[in-house]
This record gives structure tokens, C-alpha cells and sequence, in this order.
């Protein structure tokens, strides 16, 4: 027994137009009746107040301390004793200025840990240079060979012929144009026309 299934109707096209919830709508009542419900609150908190609560103390309450600190002389002397009336260069030469004096280290205080040194250590005195023109050094002797003249073993290597010359290159003659391409054969037969 066959069973006959009938094909599915065409379904509907769908394009999803409907954007947003379904359930929009009662969210929307509902968020502006809380909306009005409280700003009818705070209205009505707004008027109930005291009318002290919007105002400001006087501000001559508050006491404001000042510290008035005098300016005074340097104690040091100014650095310039004269004006620079010279000309303001923008380069500066520093073998033009004066060399500084060499500063003296102080005598240290004695070791206590140590004795003194009972004399004075002498300083060397660099060795004095010998004159630049120094004695040749002679070569030592080459080696002597004495060796008897051998003849060279003969290897037996296998005579190469001579390479042969290249061929002579023949110039290429173009062929003529075909005439007439022939008909393609066909492998297979035409398909068979579709009967409407």
C-alpha cells in the first residue's frame, strides 16, 4: 500500500519587518506612570520644605588667617660684580677663560692605627731610552735537502677522445598557413531535444 504524501504549501516569506518586543507596550505604561508618580513626588517634598533650606549663611563667619611674610636682602653677595657690557655671543671659547687655581688638599690628621714611616720612600727615575737604531739579527741557515731525483710514478689515466664539434645549426624554414581548419568530429551525439 502506498501512502500519498501531499508537498508542504509554500511557505510564507518572512522577511523579520517586525522589529522590537512584543511586550514593549505594557513596558512603556508602565515605566511612564512610575515616571510621573515620582516626579509628582518630588515636587511635592520641594514645597513642604522649610524656606531656611535654600539658604546660604553669610560668609562673614568665617575667619580667614593671613601671614604676611617681609622680603629680605640676600645674605650672600651677588656673583656679577660688574655689568657685562660686552657683546652677548652665542658661542663660547673655553681657552678664553682664566684657569681656575689648583685647589690644596689639607694635611690629614696622623693614623692612630699605625706607625709613622721612619723614611721617606724614594721615587724611581724612568730608565733612559736606548738609541732607536737597533743590530740587525742574523737568519739562521736554510735546511739543506738531500734528496736523490726520483721518477715520477706513472699513472695509468685513460686517454679522453676529443670532443666532438657542435653541430651546424640549419636555419628553420616557417610553414605555410594551413588553408582551411577541418570540421571538429564529435565523440558523442548530440543531446535529444526536450519535448515541452
Amino acid at each position: 500500500m502506498e501512502t500519498v504524501v501531499q508537498a508542504p504549501p509554500d511557505p510564507e516569506l518572512n522577511l523579520l519587518t517586525e522589529w522590537g518586543d512584543p511586550d514593549l507596550s505594557p513596558r512603556t505604561r508602565t515605566a511612564a506612570i512610575a515616571s510621573v508618580i515620582f516626579h509628582a513626588g518630588v515636587l511635592l517634598i520641594l514645597i513642604l520644605l522649610p524656606p531656611q533650606v535654600g539658604t546660604r549663611r553669610p560668609e562673614s563667619a568665617v575667619v580667614v588667617h593671613r601671614v604676611i611674610t617681609p622680603l629680605i636682602e640676600p645674605l650672600t653677595e651677588l656673583t656679577q660684580k660688574a655689568p657685562n657690557t660686552g657683546k652677548v655671543q652665542k658661542e663660547f671659547n673655553a681657552a678664553e677663560v682664566t684657569p681656575r687655581p689648583r685647589i690644596q688638599v689639607p694635611a690629614a690628621a696622623p693614623s692612630t692605627t699605625r706607625g709613622r714611616a721612619t723614611k721617606q720612600a724614594a721615587i724611581p727615575t724612568p730608565p733612559t731610552p736606548r738609541p732607536a737604531t737597533p743590530q740587525p739579527v742574523p737568519l739562521p741557515e736554510a735546511p739543506k735537502v738531500d734528496a736523490g731525483v726520483k721518477q715520477p710514478p706513472k699513472a695509468e689515466v685513460p686517454q679522453v677522445a676529443a670532443a666532438a664539434p657542435p653541430p651546424p645549426i640549419v636555419p628553420v624554414q616557417p610553414a605555410p598557413p594551413p588553408a582551411a581548419l577541418p570540421a571538429p568530429i564529435r565523440a558523442y551525439p548530440p543531446p535529444p531535444a526536450m519535448a515541452p
